[in-house]
């Protein structure tokens, strides 16, 4: 019975000693010359520094095909500025699939962040489920908790959104907890996604509903997409669509958008806008990049024919 004790103590040390954690930190840097111009012609600029962050990221093998990952990122460099948390990952995965805690930004479903609100990301904290990969199709589950429980919109900075889309943020993961299911599927050149969402206790939204393809022809890649927002309020439904072709031109990387967002019912809110970006790589790392954004919206009482122009030269490194 000992010598059988002190095998398994003995096993349990060599798996322990043979199980490996890595720690990585990247970050990124940019800085450069950003202004705008609102539909009222008013005109801003200046110089500064933009998303710089240093993130940290955790692998550690704990055996048996196990492996437990994390990351957190903090960021805001700025003289005499308070530095700022960026969001943290932390989860298992094996051959089971992946569960994952998330407190960070979801990505953004469409193009022209300024414009597709509904497709935008929010700030929340999840709990996802992703299935392995199989026949190509992977299956995710997530569940997004309400923070800042008490925020509602009023129709005035509702009818502002497309300018401040961070607002719809604060409205959708304030009132609200999310329950997400999505497939997606890849093979070769080729991904789809969809998605739906289902929220509980908004003031506004009952679910969104989007599907999303993508298709890279070596010399360009093409993503087409529609999210579909249905809301609480009869004949207030949203629907936006966004169009992207990308494509390397020897050391210049372009990327050119288009999106529309349409409102149905009494407010006839119509939006349009387009983006275009434009990336020389100076080295692997450092890069200059050009970013152009252009949005209007129709049909608002408070912003008829309204147009918003932003635009950024940027210089960035990547370590």
């Amino acid at each position: 019975m000992k010598k059988s004790l002190i095998a398994l103590a003995a096993l349990a040390a060599f798996g322990t000693a043979s199980a490996q954690s890595t720690v990585t930190i990247s970050g990124n840097i940019a800085a450069g010359f950003a202004g705008d111009t609102t539909s009222a012609g008013v005109k801003t600029g200046g110089y500064g520094f933009d998303t710089s962050n240093v993130p940290f990221s955790v692998v550690d093998d704990l055996g048996g095909g196990l492996t437990a990952f994390g990351s957190m990122s903090i960021e805001n460099f700025g003289e005499d500025v308070p530095t700022n948390g960026n969001g943290a990952t932390l989860g298992l995965r094996g051959g089971f699939g992946s569960v994952t805690f998330t407190s960070v930004e979801g990505s953004d479903f469409l193009p022209v962040d300024g414009l597709t609100a509904a497709s935008n990301g929010t700030d929340a904290d999840r709990i996802t489920y992703t299935t392995p990969q199989i026949s190509g199709f992977t299956f995710s589950l997530s569940h997004q908790d309400a923070i800042d429980a008490g925020t509602v919109l009023s129709s005035t900075v509702s009818a502002l959104s497309a300018l401040h889309p961070a607002e719809i943020d604060a409205d959708v993961r304030g009132t609200s907890s999310v329950l997400t299911g999505a497939v997606n599927y890849s093979v070769g050149p080729l991904a789809i996604d969809a998605v739906h969402a289902d929220f509980t206790g908004s003031a506004t939204i009952t679910s969104r509903t989007g599907v999303r393809a993508a298709y890279d022809f070596g010399m360009a890649k093409i993503t087409y997409g529609m999210m579909k927002q249905k809301m609480i309020a009869s004949g207030t439904d949203v629907t936006e669509t966004g169009l992207t072709i990308a494509a390397p031109l020897g050391p210049v990387t372009a990327s050119y958008s288009y999106a529309t967002s349409k409102t149905e019912g009494g407010t006839g809110l119509t939006k349009k806008g387009n983006a275009l970006t434009l990336s020389y790589a100076l080295s692997k790392r450092s890069s200059l990049a050009l970013y152009s954004e252009e949005h209007d919206v129709a049909g608002s009482a408070a912003l008829t024919a309204s147009k918003v122009k932003e635009y950024s030269l940027l210089l960035k490194h990547a370590f």
